[in-house]
């Protein structure tokens, strides 16, 4: 569940959180480490949309031009 649900999460800002929840979940930490983890997963959950959307960007540039 956590695969599938993560190949859409990186178009959405934010979107990272639940797909982090489970993770942790699963691994078995509590829910409440993800407030650990929030201060250093913004700026990269930032990047992580940037380079989303730069590649889709790109794939249908590609695509349009053929």
């Amino acid at each position: 569940m956590t695969v599938l649900s993560s190949i859409g999460t990186p178009a959405i800002p934010g979107g990272s959180y639940v797909i982090l929840t489970m993770v942790l979940t699963s691994v078995g930490i509590p829910a409440e480490g993800l407030a650990l983890i929030l201060g250093i997963d913004r700026p990269l959950d930032m990047l992580r949309t940037a380079v989303n959307v730069t590649g889709d960007t790109a794939v249908a540039t590609i695509i349009d031009r053929k």
